[in-house]
């Protein structure tokens, strides 16, 4: 084999391995809950959403959590946009929160809706108690 033929080769091997990390990095799933429910943080207490509606990454149909209620969604890729939105009795919307994560930022199964659109404070994530 020639030089040149040998350097091709080379350069085909790395591509593709280079298109199978990127793939299997981008495409990683994670199967995780969203819960709705109070958080105590410094001796204060953030009490949960009556109702909401959560979003994840544009995902359709939104979960419908009450107060205390969890839901399962996956995440699928690095970045992530949680969409709360706060409803009335009526179920219209009252307020709307938009928080953004990366997956590293992960560190458990569970999502707390509370703490995380209270300007992510720790505990927001955290893994499932068996």
């Amino acid at each position: 084999m020639k030089l040149k033929q040998i350097l091709v080769n080379l350069a085909i091997i790395v591509f593709f391995i280079t298109v199978a990390v990127f793939c299997y990095s981008e495409g990683k799933a994670r199967n995780m809950l969203i819960e709705n429910q109070s958080f105590s943080y410094e001796g204060k207490t953030y009490d949960a959403f009556e109702a909401i509606e959560v979003t994840v990454d544009g995902q359709d149909p939104p979960l419908f959590l009450l107060e205390g209620d969890r839901g399962s969604v996956n995440l699928i890729g690095k970045s992530h946009v949680v969409v709360v939105e706060v409803l009335d009795e009526n179920d219209k919307v009252i307020k709307t929160y938009s928080v953004s994560f990366k997956s590293r930022e992960l560190k458990g199964q569970i999502i707390n809706v509370v703490p995380l659109v209270m300007e992510k404070l720790p505990g927001w994530n955290r893994e499932l108690q068996k």
